[in-house]
């Protein structure tokens, strides 16, 4: 394993210190880095270093020089040894020495020297966890790769040797499963040329020439073999055996290429039987011999996939193979791994460790994500992986309530083995134990959210929760980036402190590529402007190269130098740098994320030939939205736009766009930090604020920062800030280096600002506040559970030291820890005058205040409500209808957070007139134009604000909320009277009126077809579920869609077919 710790030791190797002294050598390095950097982003950005250093033969002495440090212990690293020390020496060693060769020259010019350079430096790149690299070295390469033909040669030896060359090429690569078929080919026929080449070759009149061309062909021969073998194995994981095959055809080829004085060769040799024992570590297939036969099924799916998975990241590799991610005895597991890492195939080959013990118990797995965009990305993607093998994957919706379709879903214990939402909607679920399965596995994604101010508590007790009910059972993965104290935190989940392990390898060598981060400042010449790069040096480290670098050309937006401010540098930079790949621009608010967008669109041309993945995407926001929607235009230039104020359907359309690198920029806002898991090329921020003047953490910051570079394409990821005042200036030179530090509670965080405002002595009162409603809720479920005060306040200690909080101030400030107890106890026996409200809360997530307010308010209306008044078709469709009183009353709630609507006077009204549009079926611009005064792109952001942000979250919760506590008397009701109530709050969740429409949009149709599709499905389906309606959905021929879709100028059946598999995760598309 490749640590600092042995990096910096081999730094002082004699035979690094031989080069020369620390200084010239830190010059060389640096020299490397500048290199590598004009290398890969010289086109757009020209570098103008203070300190210049040029001195291409000391690169390559010091290169040499960490090569001799690696081969001193590759024969230990081969041979397995108990020197973990050499084994260690022989990586970083092949690190160093790949970082050095990589940016040499190449030896284009004589074909032999070019074929053993390069198969040289790809096995150092394997050897030193840095074969990521290779792909943009061999793109590099591509032309004179292409050209180096084995058919025109004739000397037997160079044609086994081309071929060979062209086999390894494929190894390295990976690209296809075609391509590593095709070496098997390439030695058959090797085999088969072997009587027609052989005899020529052998035929000189001197034996001892004769007697050396034979042993080179011998050694040449066992090459060839081992390299059948190791291509069959990374397709196949056959021969089990593979080591001691490789190692035996290797070891003859190298004994005898050494006998006949092929030093050349026999080096070589050295390093790609290292490269070959590196492949086998790495191979999905050596992974599956220690896990089960569930992870056999998943990993043959992944080998034979269009584009294969065949081999582990390094990180994943270290994480499964030698830190023990699947050892049994460890119940509580924190990953802490770079961004773009690989995170989510651990957490699958975790799943795939539960699932296989399900047995006959049934049990589940809760997947959690933290935005709705990423519970669709990651539910995509375990779909896509996981069906094949008979795996079920299902999704909550985002709203904080148990819709009836949704109760059908959990209680049908065949329906699912993994269930996806946001830690508000699991909660809700675990906390009413509306699972009757034993809960296996939690895997919570981003879960340093835990700190986060608005949502951490909720997470945090969340987490407690499940330590509370279902501990004996559950196991946790919580997986993260940048988190120092990953072993604390694993400790507090485990069972006991010996069973929580952590898994830190964020600040490792090991990171997706390089990164270079830095300010964007406008730099004046006279009536002209340019934009400069300043890099930073940043903890945890880039590089950092001195001096002031010129991004793009004079004006890369034409604006004149007075108008450049700092949305125009960073949009300069996202065209500039989109030429090398997608960048993401970042703006402080989703008006200035538009107003990006547009800037780039008047200064960028429109894509020679429109990608069929955009043309899909425009035809369906044509429709969705309207075919003068902004974003329509700007997406024939490959411009995208991801924030809050679209559709999650757009959203997630955009990612999808991303991954199939059809975009050349995507404008977002600042919280797409919280939400993203897809890498791009660059990212520029113009502000590192979100809205309202909160700047982000330093760990979200370089979570975003993170996605920077993309695995195995961009050897160098750029980022930058923009800036436009010395005192902005320096505040992000520090911003950058501060550390991203220890994962504090939100319960610490809020005591520790109560006792630095001197309010800690009225504890009492503050706990009232709205930060501390999460905690009361979750006091009040704890109480409900116990269902008595004595009780409960017995165990109180031992149930709040479920929550980290608690249990880290216990120790280290008990006294704190005892003040917050006795408040909390008091607070409890407050609240337990009224055990009726304290069962509403728990059953509702309101807080028992929120409960005493919303009931009070009913109380007022003038009227008193009725089961008629709560029915779908009276609430929505009827113009005596109830819904603007009922907003009346979430308006006041202040749980519900509706407090940044427009003015007083009009938003009661105006948001039930929305929400019964938007039911009804109006179109996203005829609601824009209606209640928003226009169908711009402002206008619509402010209609998906509206739905997604106040009717989707406040909106469901409040009001199916308040029909459990408005006085409806449950038992009187008929089955189809409780069925509507319940389907009440998921008609408005998805803007449809019937059943059957729910069910299609719970299963990704579009909106614009769930009523007509649903309707077809009503008919033809008798048993209706969301499982039924995607088995319908699936089954559905291209004519079944064309009927559907008959009345749309823009989107074709077929069309519409692709977007639902997109959006379902149910196939990959073919376009």
């Amino acid at each position: 394993m490749i640590t600092h710790e042995t990096l910096q030791k081999i730094d002082t190797h004699w035979a690094v210190m031989a080069v020369g002294n620390e200084k010239f050598r830190q010059s060389i390095l640096q020299f490397s880095k500048a290199k590598l950097v004009e290398n890969a982003v010289g086109e757009q950005l020209a570098l103008h270093l203070d300190d210049y250093f040029d001195d291409e033969d000391a690169l390559r002495r010091l290169a040499m020089a960490y090569e001799m440090v690696a081969i001193e212990g590759m024969q230990d690293f081969i041979n397995h040894t108990d020197n973990d020390e050499l084994q260690d020496q022989f990586l970083a060693g092949s690190r160093r020495a790949f970082e050095i060769y990589r940016v040499l020259e190449n030896p284009k010019n004589d074909d032999l020297k070019f074929i053993f350079h390069l198969l040289h430096l790809s096995a150092l790149a394997y050897c030193g966890d840095c074969w990521t690299d290779l792909k943009h070295i061999y793109d590099d390469y591509s032309d004179k790769i292409d050209n180096l033909s084995p058919d025109k040669i004739t000397e037997w030896d160079q044609r086994i040797l081309f071929n060979l060359f062209d086999c390894w090429v494929s190894l390295f690569k990976k690209n296809s499963w075609q391509d590593l078929t095709n070496i098997t080919t390439a030695i058959t026929i090797l085999r088969d040329e072997q009587d027609q080449y052989e005899n020529d070759y052998l035929m000189t009149d001197s034996n001892n020439e004769n007697q050396a061309k034979s042993m080179r062909l011998m050694s040449l021969y066992h090459w060839a073999k081992a390299t059948e073998l190791l291509s069959l194995y990374t397709l196949q994981g056959e021969p089990a055996d593979i080591k001691s095959q490789l190692d035996r055809h290797f070891k003859l080829a190298i004994k005898i290429s050494g006998d006949v004085g092929d030093a050349q060769l026999e080096i070589l040799l050295r390093w790609l039987h290292a490269s070959a024992e590196q492949m086998v570590n790495g191979s999905i297939w050596w992974i599956a011999r220690t896990i089960n036969s569930k992870a056999t099924q998943f990993i043959s799916h992944l080998a034979n996939q269009a584009k294969p998975l065949l081999e582990l990241l390094p990180p994943q590799k270290i994480a499964v193979k030698e830190l023990g991610l699947l050892d049994p005895a460890k119940t509580a597991v924190v990953v802490d791994m770079p961004t773009s890492g690989g995170k989510t195939l651990l957490a699958q080959f975790k799943i795939l460790q539960a699932v296989n013990n399900f047995g006959e118990t049934k049990g589940w797995v809760a997947y959690i994500a933290p935005t709705k965009a990423l519970v669709a990305q990651i539910t995509r993607r375990l779909r896509k992986d996981f069906s094949p093998i008979g795996i079920k994957v299902e999704k909550l919706s985002g709203a904080i309530e148990i819709d009836i379709l949704e109760e059908d879903l959990l209680s049908d214990a065949k329906s699912f083995d993994i269930l996806v939402a946001t830690p508000e909607k699991m909660q809700l679920v675990l906390r009413n134990h509306k699972i009757n399965r034993p809960l296996s596995l939690l895997v919570m994604d981003e879960a340093h959210n835990i700190e986060d101010e608005n949502r951490g508590l909720r997470i945090e007790l969340l987490l407690a929760t499940v330590k509370q009910h279902y501990q004996s059972q559950a196991n946790f993965l919580l997986l993260m980036p940048y988190v120092e104290n990953a072993r604390t935190l694993s400790r507090w989940l485990a069972h006991d402190r010996d069973a929580g392990l952590a898994i830190s390898l964020s600040t490792s060598p090991w990171q997706p590529n390089e990164r270079i981060v830095g300010l964007v400042k406008k730099q004046v010449s006279g009536s002209d402007w340019t934009i400069n790069y300043q890099t930073l040096v940043t903890n945890p480290n880039t590089i950092h190269l001195k001096g002031n670098h010129q991004v793009g050309e004079t004006r890369p937006i034409r604006v004149p130098q007075s108008s450049a401010n700092l949305s125009k540098i960073v949009a300069g930079c996202g065209k500039v740098f989109a030429s090398r790949g997608t960048s993401i621009v970042i703006a402080k608010t989703k008006p200035n994320a538009w107003s990006l967008a547009r800037v780039l669109s008047n200064n960028m041309d429109d894509l020679n030939n429109i990608p069929p993945q955009i043309q899909l995407v425009q035809d369906y926001l044509k429709v969705e939205v309207s075919p003068e929607f902004e974003l329509v235009e700007m997406l024939n230039k490959g411009i995208g736009v991801h924030h809050s104020g679209l559709s999650e359907e757009i959203k997630s359309l955009m990612e999808w766009l991303v991954e199939e690198e059809a975009l050349k920029v995507l404008c977002a806002t600042t919280t797409i930090a919280q939400g993203i898991n897809f890498p791009v090329s660059s990212v520029f921020l113009q502000s590192i604020e979100y809205p309202y003047g909160k700047k982000m953490t330093y760990r979200e910051f370089w979570n975003l920062a993170g996605r920077a570079g993309r695995v195995g394409q961009d050897n160098v990821g750029v980022v930058g800030i923009a800036c436009d005042t010395a005192e902005k200036e320096r505040e992000l030179i520090d911003y950058v280096k501060e550390s991203t530090g220890d994962l504090t509670s939100r319960l610490i965080a809020i005591l520790k600002s109560l006792e630095e405002s001197g309010k800690l002595n009225d504890l009492e009162s503050m706990m009232y506040a709205p930060q501390w409603e999460d905690f009361r809720c979750y006091i009040a479920h704890l109480l409900n559970e116990k269902k008595e005060l004595q009780a409960t306040l017995n165990e109180m200690d031992r149930m709040l030291s479920n929550t980290f909080g608690y249990s880290e101030l216990k120790s280290i400030n008990p006294r704190l820890s005892e003040q917050l107890l006795e408040t909390t106890k008091k607070y409890t026996e407050s609240i337990a005058k009224n055990m009726g409200n304290v069962a509403r809360a728990d059953m509702t997530g309101f807080s028992v205040e929120s409960i005493k307010k919303a009931m009070k308010e009913i109380d007022q209306l003038e009227y008193k409500l009725t089961t008629s008044d709560w029915m779908p078709d009276s609430l929505f469709g009827s113009s005596e209808s109830k819904l603007p009183d009922l907003f009346s009353v979430l308006f006041k709630i202040d749980q519900l957070n509706f407090s940044h609507d427009d003015e007083q006077g009009r938003k009661r009204t105006r948001m039930a007139d929305i929400a019964q549009a938007w039911i009804e079926g109006e179109t996203i611009q005829d609601i824009a134009a209606t209640f928003f005064d226009g169908s711009g792109s402002n206008e619509i952001s402010k209609v998906y604000n509206a739905i997604y942000g106040k009717l989707a979250n406040g909106g469901t919760w409040g009001l199916s909320a308040l029909s459990r506590i408005s006085g409806i008397d449950f038992d009187t009701l008929s089955d189809e009277q409780k069925r509507q109530l319940n389907l009440m709050p998921a008609m408005l969740y998805h803007g449809v009126k019937s059943e059957e429409s729910v069910l299609m949009r719970m299963n990704s149709v579009p909106r614009s077809f769930a009523e007509t599709l649903g309707n077809k499905f009503k008919q033809q389906v008798e048993n209706r579920n969301v499982a039924t309606a995607r088995q319908y959905l699936n089954n559905l021929l291209d004519s079944d869609w064309d009927s559907v879709t008959s009345h749309s100028q823009y989107l074709s059946g077929g069309d519409c077919k692709k977007v639902w598999h997109i959006l379902s995760g149910e196939a990959e598309s073919q376009l």
